[in-house]
């Protein structure tokens, strides 16, 4: 039972990281002479958030692939996932995003720009889980691209959901978040009645087992309460309130929130590996231990090998011609 909650909430979780992305960047227009300094600011800021995304996922793979782990097949497996699908989701940044804000020099074209790469990102999603699943999703940018198959597939999905493709996003985002929250609690709940059941004498015998599962359960609540609390802050604050501020600033606060929208987005494929160092001390461990043995002791080494001759010791030599006059 417990691999199958895994793996639904492995689903989920892949699922949701394509639900903000068709609005995240329609209107970017900060490459024109007056916003000069926004423009390397932003370019700056993301790229140190994705190099930052990239190293922490590659560090946690590593960490989670090690033999002395505490966790299970199961959640090795959805973190695999998670970490495949936070890189793949990084793409279409460093492809088409910050190359067009560097290199372009009049809003243009941005526009379609920015459709192709959501259908690359896209693409790489598809071929990553299932297809009808971000086609009903990410209805709004493939009808960008004129094609009769996507627009007879886009109107059976209307018929279908009898709703706008905008608001069953906004709905898919809030009930993604419920769920993922209720299968989290449903493992833990699983997992605590199975150590309940353990007698003192197995729990004596096993008892560094015991502590390393309630950090465990302690790292996964932290990530169910990012995972599932960055959804439902996403999707209210740039669904609704967004909408407010625009009425109320007009249009100069459209500049400030998609930029922030952007860094969002960014920023949550970094929670789960955020989290699971700040409350895995093994992990943190582990990682400055494979950092020591691979990259101090190389350069000392290599040190060592390129002392110059003036400094090696010289030899001693025996003196014999005083002892024998003696």
């Amino acid at each position: 039972m417990i691999v199958r909650y895994y793996c639904i909430v492995a689903l989920f979780l892949i699922s949701s990281l394509n639900c903000y992305e068709g609005n995240a960047t329609n209107v970017f227009d900060i490459r024109d002479e007056q916003h000069i300094i926004i423009k390397y600011t932003v370019v700056a800021v993301f790229s140190f958030f994705l190099l930052y995304g990239i190293i922490s996922n590659l560090l946690m793979a590593t960490v989670c692939y090690s033999r002395n782990n505490l966790y299970s097949r199961p959640f090795i497996l959805i973190v695999s996932q998670i970490i495949i699908s936070n890189l793949i989701s990084f793409i279409p940044y460093m492809t088409v995003l910050l190359p067009e804000i560097l290199l372009s020099k009049k809003y243009g074209n941005f526009e379609n720009n920015m459709d192709q790469s959501l259908i690359m990102h896209n693409l790489c999603l598809f071929i990553f889980c299932h297809a009808t699943l971000f086609i009903c999703v990410d209805v709004e940018s493939l009808r960008s691209h004129s094609s009769t198959e996507i627009q007879c597939i886009s109107r059976i999905i209307k018929a279908v959901l009898l709703i706008s493709s905008k608001l069953f996003i906004k709905f898919w985002a809030i009930f993604l978040s419920i769920t993922m929250l209720a299968m989290y609690s449903a493992i833990i709940r699983n997992i605590r009645r199975r150590f309940a059941s353990i007698n003192n004498e197995t729990q004596k015998k096993y008892g560094m087992n015991t502590l390393g599962i309630t950090k465990y359960e302690r790292s996964m609540l932290i990530q169910a309460a990012l995972t599932s609390g960055g959804l439902i802050i996403g999707a209210i604050s740039f669904s609704f309130l967004s909408k407010v501020l625009i009425k109320i600033f007009d249009q100069k606060a459209l500049l400030p929130i998609n930029i922030s929208h952007c860094l969002y987005i960014i920023l949550y494929r970094c929670t789960l590996s955020t989290a699971f160092f700040l409350t895995n001390e093994c992990a943190r461990k582990y990682l400055c231990l494979r950092l020591r043995n691979n990259v101090v002791k190389p350069i000392s080494q290599v040190q060592q090998n390129k002392l110059p001759e003036e400094v090696k010791p010289i030899p001693k030599k025996k003196i014999t011609g005083v002892h024998e006059e003696l």
